[in-house]
């Protein structure tokens, strides 16, 4: 995918410092596991707190992505609403995904100044096949 300066920004950890007047989000994802296998649902939520309660603009999007450190791609991305500062949904994983370790990144659709994301979270997930299986690739 062509993200690398986001992704840069995002797996730096960067977090809007005070000097900056845009949102300042802090972001708690919570998955419904850590282990999954290709053709397998990922279950999210992701809580929201603005550490700056005067801002008047509000996050609407959450982007949601899942990046493979080995080949620095983002595997998967999708985009899901917020409501009252709380998005929660799913992905489903690919049954061409390959075993290995991932992370889950979520950041909303606001940036500061330096064009940032106004928050970032991100768990590291692993998938992994079932014993038996093969993996299938097109």
């Amino acid at each position: 995918m062509k993200f690398p300066l986001l992704l840069f920004y995002l797996l730096m950890g960067c977090a809007a410092s005070a000097q900056h007047s845009g949102p300042a989000f802090k972001i708690n994802l919570v998955t419904d596991k850590n282990i999954y296998t290709p053709n397998e649902q990922i279950w999210f939520s992701a809580f929201l707190s603005n550490s700056n309660p005067s801002a008047e603009s509000a996050a609407e999007i959450l982007t949601l992505a899942l990046y493979d450190p080995v080949t620095r791609n983002i595997a998967y991305i999708k985009k899901f609403l917020i409501e009252g500062s709380v998005s929660t949904g799913s992905i489903l994983l690919p049954d061409s995904m390959k075993a290995g370790n991932y992370t889950l990144l979520v950041y909303p659709n606001l940036t500061d100044q330096t064009g940032r994301p106004a928050g970032v979270a991100y768990k590291p997930v692993k998938i992994f096949y079932k014993a038996g299986e093969k993996s299938f690739t097109t």
